[in-house]
């Protein structure tokens, strides 16, 4: 085929895709995504991402070949680069199977999304656009005039209407005016070009690109006739409002994107795997430091137990470390907020257990103060005296206190068993 008769073709073609029809929900929700996504990056210390998406339209539209974009799939399994986005053949079976069973939709487009920087398609993305062609294209039917010269032609009727034989086995239709200027002499004499009205099948596919700022997207159709393809950039594209509300679930968007997206996925899983483990550490603390309370701190034992004073002041401090440090550039926000709210919980229920040896803990700081005010006051380790270390056990007997009288701060002076 000549440039002449597919530039004829690519007219025809054109007008029957353009424009791209998208949905108001479907526009939306692409700059939404495009938003979250810049979003989530920035809360895991990572750079903006592009992330890579599926355009759905029903099997009918499709089928029909001229399709309404009303959907938008995040693509699973899909590795991404702040300038890149790739979905996996893993991840191209896992969303197809997903759409099929679950959407009942059709995928009749690609696309991917920007941050910041401004919507466009790269070198790499009509080659990625190329091979979506011939995997998602659709299908129309578009007929089209397609000129010959020709000296061996005559008059004939064909299906009611006048046309001119071309040769033993071609019928070609005339442009009216044509006809009739020339009469069959000449015709026979001069020949000319005539007009051989065809059809062709053309496959084709969409692409958008979205960013965050919610400039209007940027938009390409690929189409193909037999071996020869041709790329349409920036095609018009019309917003359709069929009713959908435009209401977006924000958490089912975030867990898609960090559930598909790989690079976020492995970021987000190291985090949580932190988060994980300084609430076990917290959880190592107030076990330990309950079973030092309940083995140590005994009413009427006649016993001064100063070391696991010290022993569970150390680790109370530990755990109000990691408690008050839990949020500090916490980067899964929302997860980060519920693991911090069940270490509140479980500092004060260790408060509450510890509530129950308030008394013990007032006996044993007048024993401390009665002590240190008679202890010597001097350290002599060359002739084998030493000062007991009043203050540090002094310290972590209040530091006890005051830890049960903060979560406790009305009630005081509880005695066991009361």
């Amino acid at each position: 085929m000549d440039d002449s008769q597919f530039e004829n073709i690519e007219q025809k073609v054109e007008s029957m895709i353009s424009p791209i029809l998208i949905t108001r929900y479907a526009r939306a929700k692409g700059d939404y995504i495009a938003s979250r996504v810049k979003k989530i990056c920035k809360g895991l210390d990572l750079p903006t991402y592009e992330i890579a998406f599926y355009l759905l339209s029903t099997k009918e539209e499709a089928k029909r070949g001229r399709p309404v974009i009303r959907d938008i799939y995040i693509a699973q399994e899909q590795e991404v680069w702040p300038d890149y986005c790739a979905i996996s053949g893993e991840g191209d079976i896992m969303s197809i199977r997903d759409i099929r069973d679950n959407l009942d939709k059709r995928i009749v487009g690609w696309g991917h999304s920007h941050g910041d920087i401004p919507v466009c398609f790269s070198s790499r993305d009509r080659r990625t656009f190329d091979n979506f062609l011939v995997d998602y294209g659709m299908f129309i039917d578009a007929e089209f005039d397609k000129s010959t010269k020709e000296k061996s032609i005559s008059f004939i009727e064909h299906k009611g209407k006048k046309c001119i034989r071309v040769g033993d086995d071609k019928s070609f239709l005339i442009h009216s005016n044509l006809f009739n200027l020339f009469s069959l002499p000449d015709v026979e004499r001069f020949g000319f070009s005539v007009i051989e009205h065809s059809e062709v099948n053309v496959q084709y596919t969409y692409a958008m690109v979205f960013n965050a700022v919610n400039q209007t997207p940027y938009t390409m159709v690929i189409y193909g006739i037999g071996d020869e393809t041709r790329i349409i950039e920036n095609m018009p594209f019309e917003e359709v409002d069929d009713g959908t509300k435009i209401r977006f679930d924000g958490k089912s968007i975030d867990a898609a994107i960090r559930e598909r997206v790989v690079q976020i996925r492995e970021r987000s899983d190291s985090i949580r795997s932190k988060m994980d483990k300084d609430y076990e550490d917290l959880r190592r603390l107030i076990d330990e430091s309950i079973e030092i309370i309940d083995s140590n701190f005994v009413v009427g034992d006649g016993k001064s137990h100063y070391s696991p004073l010290k022993t569970v002041r150390d680790r109370l401090k530990s755990a109000e470390e990691i408690k008050d440090n839990f949020l500090d550039g916490q980067f899964l926000q929302e997860e980060a907020e519920e693991i911090y709210r069940r270490i509140d919980e479980d500092i004060k229920d260790l408060a509450g257990h510890l509530l129950g040896k308030r008394a013990y803990l007032d006996m044993i700081l007048k024993s401390i103060n009665k002590k240190e005010a008679t202890a010597p006051s001097i350290s002599l380790p060359l002739l084998g005296i030493r000062s007991r270390n009043w203050k540090a056990r002094k310290e972590a007997c209040e530091y006890l206190i005051q830890f049960v009288d903060s979560y406790h701060p009305d009630i005081h002076g509880k005695k066991d068993g009361t």
